[in-house]
């Protein structure tokens, strides 16, 4: 259930945006106003009045820096335009932050609202497992393949607890009213049910029972929430320690035939083999069709050159002296035909490699792939483990094969086996539809447990949804007036922590520190009922887990200071049963 603190980190969140917000609105309105003299350079006398207006935009700055909060600021005695510049970018400012601040405002009860959704959404879990048991257990008696022992593997589908929620009014109220449902979200339910339910020992044991007690029915279902919808999975996955294909069998035989000319067919066929082959294996091959098309052209200039060297060959003179210059021509030419076969050479091995780098991302994702598809397995079992290796080495060989390559002593492939904590399907899920889900979820959780120990019988008279908080109309209150205070009261605040942090300047100060402190001022001063050391111990304790390390300390001596001078001079006046001496 939702307490005091969670609200008041709720608040922290929403005006940590808010002071984003301000910061990103001062900015956008200092660009602007640096830009609102621009010369006309259509006019002539654009050149000779820029110095003037980089004044003016000067001067419209420093005042807005000056005065940007006070959104009624008035000076007749600077000129008019850079007066009604400041004017309008003042009045720009206070209008944004306006609709900032409503929009932070609302978003609280947004926030809130999304977490009981999500609490309902997944008291409605059990009975949309239910009918996924009751579907496996059709379509297997449709096939005629059931067998009487398997009979025990659908026991949840009766489960007593998942039932009573699944007919329960007011809970199917509260879905229909939210328009909430498990068959908006499909795909990561069935996930959830074959990849994980199903896997799990606890629920595999519950279906092997003979007889099932209720007490054993409604802790299967507390199981579910917290073991596996909650609790992390350990998870096996794959990745490739080493992969490094270092022969290609065209590319050897291009580099070892003596004949230029046998040597350009080989490299053509392999051209062509290399494409055939990326295009086979679906690969991105957009970058090796390119370079086909440069390997065609390299092929076809150095053909031609080397068939003009050949005919020139057969045509040498028999005059010595013709001889000489036909000696020197030729090997002009032969110069030029060994660059150009170098340069094809070079381009064949680049293509080489962009089809090597090609296949090893296309074996990581292969890997990867295999590994999602694999069930969950627990760290011990070695066996377990040896098999999915096996499994996933003995494909990855076969795609290899495919392209030629992976069965020479040269190609070094090795899988190792990684486990790692992932969050469950589920968290997945909850995770996109709530940003706030890694704090929400632990509220949703206890409101969760809460929920089933109301469990006594089958069909409890007292069952009902657990709210919020135990006082939601109070706590709501308490929520949106601390926001509002927070934000009204600041310039007090920050007047209050700059006279007590002496030589430190509150803009530099760390601003998670400021916005914790202005809290707890705005709350010491506004809600006369809370205790100063509560609400003093209540922000150290939201410091821990926000803040620095050393920020608990600091915001305890300044927070104790401003108290004390506050009391003495009368802002802080507490009231009410208990409280003794504003304390």
């Amino acid at each position: 259930m939702l307490n005091r603190r969670h609200l008041r980190m709720k608040v922290m969140q929403a005006l940590y945006g808010l002071e984003q917000a301000r910061v990103a609105t001062y900015q956008i309105c200092m660009e602007r106003i640096s830009h609102a003299f621009d010369p006309d350079w259509n006019d002539e006398r654009s050149e000779a009045l820029t110095a003037e207006r980089n004044e003016k935009a000067k001067k419209s700055m420093q005042i807005f820096r000056e005065n940007y909060l006070d959104a009624r600021w008035l000076d007749t005695t600077v000129e008019p335009d850079v007066r009604r510049t400041v004017q309008q970018y003042i009045k720009e400012y206070h209008t944004n932050m306006d609709a900032e601040r409503k929009g932070f405002q609302n978003g609280l009860l947004r926030d809130v609202n999304r977490l009981y959704d999500n609490y309902l959404l997944l008291l409605a879990l059990p009975k949309a497992l239910t009918e996924l048991v009751e579907a496996d257990r059709e379509m297997l008696r449709v096939a005629h393949i059931q067998k009487e022992e398997t009979k025990g593997d659908y026991k949840f589908r009766e489960n007593k607890v998942a039932l009573f929620l699944g007919k329960n009014d007011a809970l199917q109220l509260e879905l229909k009213k939210r328009n909430l449902s498990w068959g908006l979200y499909e795909e990561p339910l069935r996930d959830f049910y074959r990849s994980v339910l199903r896997q799990d020992k606890t629920y595999q044991q519950y279906n092997q029972s003979k007889f099932v007690t209720f007490e054993e029915e409604r802790e299967i279902v507390s199981h579910i929430f917290r073991h596996l919808v909650f609790t992390q999975q350990n998870l096996i996955f794959f990745s490739l320690k080493e992969f490094d294909v270092k022969r290609y069998g065209l590319e050897a035989m291009a580099k070892d035939q003596p004949k230029e000319a046998m040597k350009l067919q080989i490299i053509k066929t392999a051209t062509e083999t290399l494409q055939a082959n990326a295009l086979k294996m679906g690969l991105p091959v957009e970058t090796i069709t390119d370079w086909a098309e440069d390997m065609q052209k390299h092929l076809k200039d150095f053909a031609q050159n080397l068939a003009k060297s050949q005919e020139k060959e057969r045509d040498k003179p028999k005059d010595k002296e013709k001889d000489r210059n036909f000696e020197k021509e030729k090997e002009k030419e032969k110069d030029i035909l060994t660059q150009e076969g170098k340069a094809l050479e070079r381009a064949f091995m680049d293509g080489v490699r962009q089809l090597h780098a090609l296949l090893r991302e296309s074996a990581h994702v292969l890997v990867g792939k295999l590994s999602a598809c694999l069930e969950f397995a627990e760290q011990n079992l070695l066996d377990r483990q040896r098999f999915n290796i096996d499994f996933i080495e003995e494909a990855l060989h076969e795609f290899l094969n495919v392209f030629g390559v992976g069965n020479h002593p040269q190609d070094k492939i090795t899988l190792q086996m990684e486990n790692e904590k992932g969050a469950s399907i589920l968290q997945d899920l909850f995770t996109q539809l709530d940003y706030n889900w890694e704090e929400n979820g632990k509220v949703v959780q206890s409101m969760l447990m809460k929920t089933i120990k109301m469990f006594a019988s089958p069909a409890p008279a007292d069952f009902a949804l657990v709210e919020l908080s135990a006082n939601w109309e109070d706590d709501k209150y308490f929520y949106q007036e601390l926001f509002r205070e927070a934000v009204e009261y600041a310039t007090e605040a920050d007047a209050q922590i700059s006279q007590k942090a002496q030589n430190w300047d509150i803009s530099r100060m760390v601003g998670i520190d400021r916005i914790i402190m202005q809290m707890a001022i705005a709350e010491m001063v506004h809600f006369t009922s809370i205790p100063v050391k509560v609400s003093i111990n209540e922000y150290l304790e939201i410091a821990k887990v926000y803040s620095t390390p050393r920020s608990k300390q600091f915001i305890n001596g300044m927070l104790d200071q401003i108290a004390q001078n506050m009391q003495q001079q009368g802002v802080i006046r507490k009231s009410g049963r208990g409280l003794i001496d504003n304390k």
